[in-house]
């Protein structure tokens, strides 16, 4: 890490310049073995354990220490309860350390009910922090390179976009919601030049489909965040601004949990967290989907131990071209519930229509709304000849899997509908 690059993390960090020491790790921990890295993982898991049985009211009342077995870090979980938002809510300040009078306080984004209030300890903070400009190194970023962040809901405060420009970095409006804003991202991009973009991959294409500048964009890398990366859209990106793109996978709650390496794997970062995945009998489950379960291994102030998400998943057992040591999430499904069904029982998983619909051309972006039991909505806002054929296909392949009572409604639009947040979700559920 050269000097402009701490200079960089320093002013984009000042208010935690631990940031700076953690990446400085995490840039070597990535080279451990195997062996190594499971070691450090258990150690770091006792002593979480150790501390949230001590000074964590919740979990000293569910006697977490006598649930934890022996062995590697993961099987040292098994027994130990799953904890979700209705439990951190019914628990209020019970499921925070009586110990950390230091933190961050943070909120979830409220996208699956109420927003929870969560505090996070500045080391974890860090961590986090420092776990996601990780990624961007090994995707050929550094912190002192030109940078546009497209953000939900404002570009920020004029004292933070003053830090980010100080920073080589400018923050820009993730959904343009008019020509106008569509307008100063363009130019944005157009004078600034960034090496690398940063935003909903929902509102990336949105601003470059409606630009009105005629020639196209170049910028080595952009990373699309916040929302499932589709692979017709990881396409029309690499098209459309002639870069590599990438995905990382976090929360909230958490922070950083996985980013893509430079052969489209999605490696976790488990010098930070542990992850596993649960069929319906709440047993682990490997190369196969499941509910994704999370323990922060850094957070003090607030231990999440074995946290659902509310995220399915698959975790694979291989290991990457790359070389790396850590687990690959092979497959992201998106929200658990992301899904359509049937009264006979059956469901197909928005990851399921993904693999059907990668190969179609001429139906556009597509929105899939169950409105009832046995009754979905199809928006598409594909204009070509051929997309008629392809709804028929579409129809078909949902008969065939939910069967034939389902209701199939189809409707042709100028654009995808939004939710509240901005996203352009493949799947939602209105029952």
């Amino acid at each position: 890490m050269n000097l402009g690059d701490r200079i960089a993390l320093g002013i984009i960090n000042i208010k935690n310049l631990k940031v700076i020491n953690e990446l400085k790790k995490l840039l070597k921990s990535q080279d451990w073995d195997r062996a190594k890295l499971e070691e450090y993982q258990k150690n770091r898991l006792q002593k979480l354990l150790n501390y949230a049985a001590q000074y964590v009211p919740y979990w000293r009342e569910v006697n977490l220490a006598s649930k934890v077995k022996e062995g590697n870090a993961y099987s040292m979980l098994i027994n130990i309860p799953i904890l979700n938002k209705p439990i951190i809510r019914e628990q209020g300040e019970k499921i925070w350390s009586e110990k950390e009078s230091e933190y961050i306080v943070a909120t979830t984004g409220g996208t699956t009910g109420n927003p929870l209030t969560i505090r996070r300890d500045y080391k974890c903070d860090a961590i986090s922090k420092a776990a996601l400009w990780r990624a961007r190194y090994n995707w050929g970023v550094r912190p002192s390179d030109r940078a546009i962040y497209l953000k939900a809901f404002g570009g920020g405060t004029l004292k933070g976009k003053l830090k980010m420009r100080l920073a080589n970095k400018r923050v820009g409006e993730a959904f343009p919601s008019s020509d106008e804003d569509v307008r100063i991202i363009t130019r944005m991009m157009h004078d600034f030049k960034p090496v690398a973009m940063e935003g909903y991959a929902t509102g990336l294409l949105e601003s470059i489909n409606r630009s009105q500048f005629k020639e196209d964009f170049k910028i080595n890398v952009v990373v699309s965040t916040g929302e499932m990366l589709y692979p017709h859209q990881r396409k029309e990106l690499e098209d459309r601004y002639s870069a590599r793109v990438y995905t990382y996978y976090g929360s909230n709650e958490i922070g950083s949990i996985a980013f893509e390496c430079e052969y489209h794997q999605l490696h976790i970062c488990e010098e930070h967290v542990l992850v596993e995945t649960l069929n319906e009998h709440d047993q682990p489950v490997i190369n196969e989907p499941g509910r994704i379960v999370v323990t922060d291994l850094d957070n003090l102030a607030m231990p999440f131990i074995r946290y659902e998400l509310g995220d399915v998943a698959v975790i694979s057992d291989e290991t990457c071209k790359c070389r790396r040591s850590t687990r690959l999430i092979s497959e992201l499904a998106g929200r658990s519930q992301d899904y359509l069904s049937g009264s006979n029982g059956t469901r197909l998983q928005a990851t399921q229509l993904v693999a059907y619909l990668k190969d179609l051309t001429k139906v556009g972006q597509l929105q899939f709304i169950q409105t009832g039991e046995d009754q979905i909505s199809i928006q598409y806002d594909g204009k070509s000849a051929g997309a008629g054929k392809e709804i028929e296909m579409i129809i078909n392949h949902i008969h065939k899997r939910l069967g034939n009572q389902v209701g199939v409604i189809t409707e042709a639009v100028d654009e995808i509908a939004k939710t509240s947040r901005g996203k352009q979700p493949l799947v939602l559920r209105k029952i």
